[in-house]
């Protein structure tokens, strides 16, 4: 899940108001996140136990990229880009429409050199590793039409179970542990961090948000402080309390993203809505995080 996602979930848990900007982006990110995890479950139930899955690579090869997910194998890698449209994607002129609305990048061609930059970073492990491409159209309501050919398939939901057997036709073989560490290597030298990143609410809304902790199991808020836990009324999950304030500081740190300075044991000790006391939040976190700052204004530097 990316960071961006993280903190629009949280955002939506505590209630907080969100412009219809973040509301747009938020439904992106979470189709998009969903049609990634349905499709790797497919690839789970119908591939080979053989391969190795890496999602949402980040990578600089002369320009820096996304790949949704590689499937590795010994003798070849598959790049998948996951689109989870609900509608018609045409690809005429070199432009991107969904449902007649222009589309900002031209996703064919970003498939493209995507693909171009994996085949090079996959010969640095071996020169005879065949790289391919797929774009999964996972929606069932998805319907696509291109102009012309390209250098990757195309797979709608019908056509997904077949597209993994066929992979695995040719490539349901181990991956020795020598080679898989070069892989790992290899991968991790090219590897760079995701240039999106949280945009913190505005210090004034903390006030606003829901106060609390959320169950870890269930996410709900009918949560009741113990002597050493907190137990969830509604499934009755417990968590000791170390585990509990951690997890929520970690949230209000997604929320306020660039203001590391709101994670101070007062603020933490509402956030959770006082059920936890500010002495055991200042064992919880000390015993994780450093303190930084003066003595009126100490603050927990939690790094996400």
């Amino acid at each position: 899940m990316s960071k961006k996602l993280e903190q629009l979930l949280i955002c939506g848990t505590r209630e907080a108001l969100l412009s219809k900007e973040m509301e747009k982006e938020f439904y992106n990110l979470e189709q998009g996140f969903r049609g990634e995890n349905e499709q790797l479950e497919w690839f789970k139930k119908y591939g080979s136990e053989h391969w190795h899955y890496v999602s949402n690579y980040w990578f600089n090869h002369g320009k820096l990229l996304e790949a949704d997910m590689l499937v590795i194998s010994e003798q070849e890698w598959l790049v998948i880009e996951v689109k989870n449209y609900h509608g018609l994607f045409e690809y005429k002129d070199r432009e991107c429409y969904i449902n007649g609305r222009l589309m900002s990048d031209d996703q064919v061609a970003k498939m493209n050199h995507r693909l171009n930059r994996i085949r090079h970073i996959a010969a640095e492990v071996s020169p005879e590793i065949k790289v391919v491409g797929a774009m999964v159209f996972i929606n069932e309501h998805s319907d696509v039409r291109l102009d012309h050919g390209n250098e990757f398939d195309i797979v709608m939901r019908n056509q997904l179970q077949r597209f993994i057997r066929k992979f695995r036709e040719r490539n349901d073989y181990p991956l020795s542990n020598q080679k898989l560490d070069r892989v790992s290597r290899v991968l991790k030298k090219h590897q760079a961090t995701s240039p999106f990143v949280p945009k913190s609410l505005p210090l004034e809304s903390f006030a606003e948000l829901r106060k609390g902790i959320t169950c870890k199991a269930c996410g709900s808020f009918e949560t009741q402080s113990k002597y050493k836990s907190i137990k969830c009324r509604s499934c009755l999950t417990t968590e000791h309390k170390h585990e509990a304030a951690l997890r929520t500081a970690y949230q209000l740190r997604y929320l306020y993203y660039d203001h590391p300075k709101m994670l101070t044991r007062r603020n933490i000790y509402e956030f959770c809505g006082k059920l936890i006391s500010e002495r055991t939040i200042s064992r919880a976190l000390t015993s994780r995080y450093k303190i930084i700052g003066a003595t009126s204004s100490l603050y927990y530097d939690i790094q996400i």
